[in-house]
């Protein structure tokens, strides 16, 4: 394993680890979604959707990873629950 695969691999269980402190609040499949959408503007260093659906690299077509991410970010209450978590400790 070369050392780009290794910073990699530990950049993901960092993220893994701040965004623990979500898992709580959210269901899983919600939880795997802000996952994604937080390692995609990782890998490809934009918040733009098609360049974060891109550098996923999910098997299945761009397009409908596009419609998932944007889907899944237009849930209701999803920025204030965000926020809610970020702002208390996990405990209250």
């Amino acid at each position: 394993m070369d050392s780009k695969s290794k910073l990699r691999k530990v950049l993901q269980v960092k993220l893994h680890q701040f965004l623990n402190k979500f898992r709580h609040a959210f269901s899983l499949p919600e939880y795997k979604n802000i996952f994604d959408i937080c390692l995609g503007i990782a890998k490809s260093q934009s918040v733009i959707g098609n360049r974060i659906a891109q550098s996923l690299g999910e098997s299945i077509s761009l397009k409908k990873t596009c419609e998932r991410l944007y889907l899944n970010l237009r849930r209701e209450n999803l920025g204030e629950r965000l926020q809610d978590c970020q702002c208390k400790p996990k405990g209250k």
